[in-house]
């Protein structure tokens, strides 16, 4: 539903956990370095990543991916000199 274009943030309807735009608009960047055998290699609770890296995880999927795919739990792998804007950050406020 994002006519393969961004939106204004908040605009789309609310997760079930009151929160908007968990996926589909952005990629969200990660601080973890990205391995992409790390999930079998440590732990599943919070893992942090390997201690340095090619490229960095990122979560959640863009308007260009396919809706099976836009996942929180789905991991990629991008360059942090990577500039093609399909990726962001999340900013949060606690209340």
């Amino acid at each position: 539903n994002s006519n393969n274009a961004p939106h204004t943030v908040g605009t789309k309807k609310e997760n079930q956990k009151a929160a908007y735009d968990m996926t589909g608009n952005a990629l969200e960047w990660c601080s973890d370095w990205y391995l992409a055998t790390y999930y079998g290699q440590k732990e599943n609770d919070n893992p942090v990543g390997p201690d340095s890296g090619a490229a960095r995880v990122c979560r959640g999927g863009n308007y260009l991916y396919r809706k099976d795919v836009l996942r929180n739990t789905s991991r990629y792998s991008l360059e942090p000199k990577n500039e093609d804007g399909l990726a962001g950050i999340r900013l949060v406020k606690n209340l």
